[in-house]
């Protein structure tokens, strides 16, 4: 972006904000007027976010001029919490999961009326020859014979295809809606949230000392990065606690050290895996080679103490599936 002639700026507690152009990469393709808030943002993130502004190293942007809004929202002291922002994104986000589900959910069947389509074509086709017909060499109906083999293929091939594009746009769908309705609710989600505020909060406290990794030498800041790093350590904090309110909500976190043990068999992402060893924050779990994998505890789903009769569940149908198939094998 370049600064534009007719750029003015706006004090607004120690923001500015300035008319800019675009300067498009793209061979064709107009520049834009594009309005840049700078100066003390971090301490009013919330506001800048749920006005539409999105940021970009370090200054937000817009596409419509926020001064007249940004100015009435300061003067009235009606700056948004995290929580109300965040819900109003979400929701926004939600809808766009869905929207964009329901559109694949139409593409995959319109797909699949195409390998039906297509799957009609090579069953009509095929009716026309007897079974085990083989193309009769040197006889009038042979070029025919040929073409109809050549068209069978040729639409098999489509009917196949179109059916793989159906299967996966209905996959990519059902991932949607999964994103949209059950992941922001999971414990799995939420620990992870807590875990990005608690890195940001130690990263901005770091910040505040001067210091721009945890053993370096602490240094001045000016008043400006002060107060940014202010605005935003108290952003994360206000994060950390929603988050944190969030996990309480859905029951806390139900596995620990205190009730994980080495031995003991915990269901992770589908898969019962045994303990090697309970860490302070995550479990590292057996993977059948020389080392071990890590999981948060919030992304454990059942447990079984150590020395149980009862197998886990997904043991249980393998050893299933092995005694059925060798069921089948005897009758064989």
């Amino acid at each position: 972006m370049t600064m534009c002639e007719n750029s003015y700026g706006i004090d607004l507690k120690g923001m500015t904000v300035s008319q800019e152009m675009t300067t498009p990469s793209r061979p064709g393709k107009k520049p834009r007027a594009v309005w840049i808030v700078r100066g003390t943002t971090g301490a009013h993130t919330a506001l800048l976010k749920s006005l539409g502004g999105r940021l970009y190293h370090g200054s937000w942007s817009f596409w419509e001029d926020p001064s007249e809004s940004l100015a009435e929202a300061l003067a009235a002291g009606a700056e948004p919490t995290f929580a109300e922002v965040y819900a109003q994104e979400q929701e926004a986000l939600r809808e766009r999961r869905l929207a964009r589900a329901d559109r694949l959910e139409d593409w995959a069947g319109s797909a699949t009326k195409k390998s039906e389509a297509h799957y009609k074509v090579v069953r009509q086709t095929g009716d026309m020859i007897p079974l085990g017909q083989p193309i009769l060499v040197d006889h009038y109906s042979a070029p025919r014979h040929r073409r109809d083999i050549g068209r069978m293929d040729s639409n098999m091939r489509k009917s196949v295809e179109n059916a793989d594009k159906a299967a996966n746009h209905l996959g990519k769908a059902a991932r949607l809606r999964h994103m949209a309705e059950d992941a922001p609710k999971s414990p799995t989600y939420i620990n992870n949230r807590i875990q990005e505020a608690k890195t940001q909060i130690g990263i901005l406290e770091r910040a505040l000392q001067g210091k721009s990794y945890v053993h370096s030498a602490p240094r001045e800041i000016s008043a400006e990065a002060r107060a940014r790093y202010e605005g935003l350590l108290a952003l994360e904090r206000e994060k950390l606690t929603y988050w944190q309110e969030r996990l309480e909500e859905s029951g806390g976190a139900r596995f620990s050290k205190a009730n994980i043990a080495k031995g003991d068999n915990v269901k992770i992402r589908g898969s019962w895996e045994k303990v090697a060893r309970a860490n302070p924050t995550t479990v590292s779990v057996v993977t059948g080679y020389s080392w071990t994998m890590k999981y948060a505890y919030a992304e454990i789903q059942d447990h079984q103490p150590a020395g149980t009769e009862a197998k886990p569940a997904g043991d249980e149908a393998q050893a299933q599936g092995s005694e059925s198939q060798g069921e089948g094998s005897e009758s064989r």
